[in-house]
């Protein structure tokens, strides 16, 4: 393990190990998340994906400028890159603790000026194109700023778009042009909510057979779309629909 001394008359004796500056920068990435929250967020309901800040915190405590008494712009730009994937981290973790959040909205606003500063020309054109399209649902819902529950549908169609275009550019041989729609989707998934396994999916449809009392898969879909639409892969319930109900099922 890397053993990193301190500097400085006042520093205490010992050296500093590699996990210590991995926890320094988990809390400095646990504050990072507090210090992009909106204000009026009331803390009760901050929760944490503790997976994303330990990813996140590993990055940072690569970064030079966690390196005692070496700060340097290298690091500070790794930290501000940071910035928007913890807001992002805040702003899902308060949407399954069931607040009313507008995180993504405000975090891609953000990712976009941080893009910018850090001159990430491709970064930032697929930001734009997120930008754009939760910008028009606005504008159609005559509101100024989207709420989270209303993102996640505008970028699963974005999403969508961009793996029809891999696969149109794929077979046609333009890998290069499916290589920056792939580029494009990692960016959009930044923002995503995961969607529920095949199990929990089969779980589903087990539960909408039970309550709607139906084998017709139109049916059935539609009892899942009402009640996991922003959970569900839709193509995977619709194999699994398939499956179990050859030909569509009955009434």
């Amino acid at each position: 393990m890397a053993v990193i001394h301190r500097r400085g008359r006042d520093a205490p004796s010992g050296p500093v190990t590699g996990i210590h500056v991995f926890v320094a920068a988990l809390s400095i990435a646990a504050l990072a998340v507090v210090a992009t929250a909106s204000p009026t967020t009331p803390t009760s309901q901050t929760c944490f994906a503790p997976s994303q800040l330990l990813g996140a915190a590993s990055r940072l405590s690569a970064a030079p400028a966690l390196r005692f008494g070496a700060p340097n712009v290298a690091g500070r730009s790794l930290f501000q890159a940071e910035q928007p994937r913890l807001r992002n981290v805040l702003s899902l973790s308060m949407a399954d603790a069931g607040a009313s959040s507008t995180g993504i909205f405000n975090g891609i606003n953000d990712a976009v000026k941080t893009a910018m500063k850090a001159r990430e020309s491709q970064r930032l054109q697929a930001l734009r194109g997120i930008k754009a399209a939760l910008q028009a649902a606005t504008k159609v819902k005559n509101v100024d700023v989207l709420p989270d529950d209303e993102c996640v549908p505008v970028l699963r169609k974005l999403a969508k778009q961009r793996v029809e275009s891999i696969e149109a550019f794929s077979s046609g041989g333009r890998e290069e042009m499916a290589e920056g729609e792939r580029f494009e989707l990692a960016i959009i998934e930044e923002y995503l909510p995961s969607l529920a396994d095949e199990a929990t999916t089969r779980k589903w449809i087990d539960e909408a057979v039970a309550e709607t009392g139906s084998d017709n898969a139109g049916k059935l879909m539609g009892a899942l779309m009402k009640g996991h639409k922003d959970e569900m892969d839709g193509a995977l319930a619709k194999r699994i629909l398939d499956e179990m109900f050859p030909g569509g099922g009955g009434g």
